[in-house]
């Protein structure tokens, strides 16, 4: 298995797990950890999807509810000292263009911790997002 994370919140990354796989360089059956999640994502529906997340509602609601995706009792607060502890495979987060650069996109959450501690990252380019 290879741990893929998401950052999560309304501005949260669409790509499937498959696709960030491929777009990180590897070869797999993917994990996920996911947070906030709004949108329903079609990949969510997908019956070989596993994983967990540390917010349960929202679009992950289905999932969970078939046993899919595990709630985890991590504390939000958490989350940075758990992702350094349990670092991904890939991270994937969105992110706005800035400068030469990239910055996150809406609302970060603990994207930063996944990017920072991931093995590979993952951007999910929106080129008319808000630099906030």
């Amino acid at each position: 298995m290879i741990r893929v994370v998401y950052a999560d919140g309304p501005a949260a990354p669409r790509t499937s797990p498959r696709a960030a796989l491929a777009a990180a360089g590897l070869a797999g059956t993917p994990q996920v950890l996911l947070g906030f999640t709004v949108e329903p994502h079609s990949w969510l529906d997908d019956p070989e999807l596993t994983g967990s997340t540390v917010i349960a509602g929202y679009a992950l609601a289905p999932a969970v509810a078939d046993g899919r995706i595990t709630p985890r009792p991590v504390r939000l607060s958490a989350m940075p000292n758990h992702l350094a502890e349990h670092p991904a495979d890939v991270a994937v987060v969105s992110a706005v263009p800035r400068g030469t650069g990239w910055a996150f996109h809406g609302s970060v959450g603990w994207g930063d911790a996944a990017a920072l501690t991931a093995a590979r990252v993952v951007i999910e380019a929106d080129p008319r997002g808000i630099d906030l």
